[in-house]
């Protein structure tokens, strides 16, 4: 498979930018030879990405919007922040304390889980 999944490694999040196509034709071969051939569109994409990257480097930390996504299920109550095997409340409290230590400006980040939930069934009504 001739794919690359750059976000996996939480990089710059892309899909692919090159497809398996024909070569020109050789004369003497016997066969079509395959190569990846870029998209133009997507190398574009790509490209602007990767600006929106560095003028995000280039932004002090405390300047920066971070959004946090949680898992919600608005047709069963007490779902919001639900995931099988994990405590994700928890995660993002210590992922908004360690936001806090890396220079982020967080204000006003839940004590604990419970407040958490509770903010986000308030904003949710």
């Amino acid at each position: 498979m001739h794919v690359v999944l750059p976000e996996l490694d939480g990089r710059i999040l892309q899909g692919a930018v090159a497809f398996k196509g024909p070569l020109p034709v050789q004369d003497g071969l016997c066969f079509s030879a395959l190569a990846s051939v870029p998209e133009a569109d997507r190398i574009a994409m790509l490209a602007d990405r990767i600006a929106a990257l560095v003028r995000l480097q280039s932004t002090p930390r405390a300047e920066r919007r971070v959004a946090v996504l949680l898992p919600d299920y608005p047709g069963a109550s007490g779902r919001s922040g639900y995931a099988v095997g994990l405590d994700v409340p928890a995660s993002v409290i210590a992922l908004l304390a360690d936001l806090a230590t890396a220079g982020y400006d967080v204000a006003d980040a839940p004590p604990s889980s419970r407040t958490l939930l509770d903010q986000l069934a308030v904003a949710s009504d």
